[in-house]
């Protein structure tokens, strides 16, 4: 381990060598000195991809990890820290982007004795002409969320915007691999048992939003997720009437959203046995049109 150096772990999957660079680049125009970046390649063995990231990755002096075949993103990000120096580990998505000043602002929160970092970003909709808006922890932002926060809401949300000190990774045993999707929820849950947190109120970040191509499986991923979340942690849920509430009303929206009606009514039902006076808020969370 190196004192002061950051560690910026870049998994891909399935993208271009030219959006990959502009997250690199992103790393690259930091103000902070101390950097190493490493890419972790997913893509399936023998890809055309991993050749010309190979070339790029040599090229540009980065550190470049091949997986044995595509096993997901938590897999590789749990191999980049493994492999990484740094005192401090930050996660960037392969399309997502910093802006200049993240790495700095964030490394001197770390050093006042938090465990965990994040900040505000913007949400950058490529088949939209590039329309942006606030990224989600925009709105109801809390500096400081604790533990019991978060089983409510997910006020931090994408690994783009994260730095954590390295001992907090190997505490918490890095990312679960059994999860599909809201791995970076889990994540997040488990840190704030342990450390303390701290949001940036700054726009730091951008995340890029792509065309829906895989939307059925993004429902399958997204309920496989909640599902997980509720099982690991269903004691907390269940001394926590709107965390419960809450958890219930995302898993009951996914299944709507699979047309899967019984299942829906199921964990609808759930949440007005937990909480009856808040059945116009669960009617309406359970029937959100947004996927996440």
């Amino acid at each position: 381990m190196k004192e002061d150096l950051l560690s910026v772990i870049i998994p891909t999957f399935n993208r271009e060598v030219s959006i990959i660079r502009r997250a690199v680049e992103s790393v690259k125009k930091q103000t902070y000195p101390y950097i190493e970046i490493l890419i972790i390649d997913d893509n399936k063995n023998h890809s055309h991809l991993s050749e010309e990231i190979k070339r790029y990755s040599k090229k540009e002096n980065i550190i470049y990890i091949k997986q044995f075949g595509n096993c997901g993103a938590c897999i590789a990000r749990n191999l980049g820290v493994i492999n990484s120096n740094g005192e401090y580990i930050a996660f960037l998505d392969d399309d997502d982007e910093w802006l200049p000043s993240k790495a700095c602002e964030q490394i001197e929160v770390l050093k006042k004795g938090y465990g965990l970092v994040f900040s505000k970003g913007v949400n950058i909709y490529t088949n939209m002409a590039g329309r942006i808006t606030p990224y989600g922890n925009n709105d109801n932002f809390i500096q400081t969320p604790r533990f019991e926060d978060l089983l409510v809401k997910n006020y931090i949300g994408t690994t783009s915007q994260i730095m954590i000190k390295r001992e907090c990774f190997f505490r918490i045993q890095g990312f679960d691999p059994k999860f599909h999707a809201r791995q970076d929820y889990d994540f997040c849950l488990r840190i704030s048992q342990y450390y303390k947190l701290y949001g940036i109120n700054k726009i730091l970040f951008k995340h890029y939003k792509h065309s829906e191509l895989q939307i059925s499986k993004n429902k399958d991923s997204t309920l496989q997720g909640y599902k997980m979340l509720f099982k690991k942690y269903k004691i907390y849920y269940v001394k926590h009437n709107l965390a419960y509430v809450n958890i219930c009303c995302k898993i009951s929206k996914s299944y709507l959203h699979k047309k899967m009606y019984l299942h829906w009514f199921i964990w609808c039902f759930k949440s007005i046995i937990k909480s009856p006076s808040r059945l116009s808020y669960i009617l309406k969370k359970s029937c959100e049109s947004k996927i996440i």
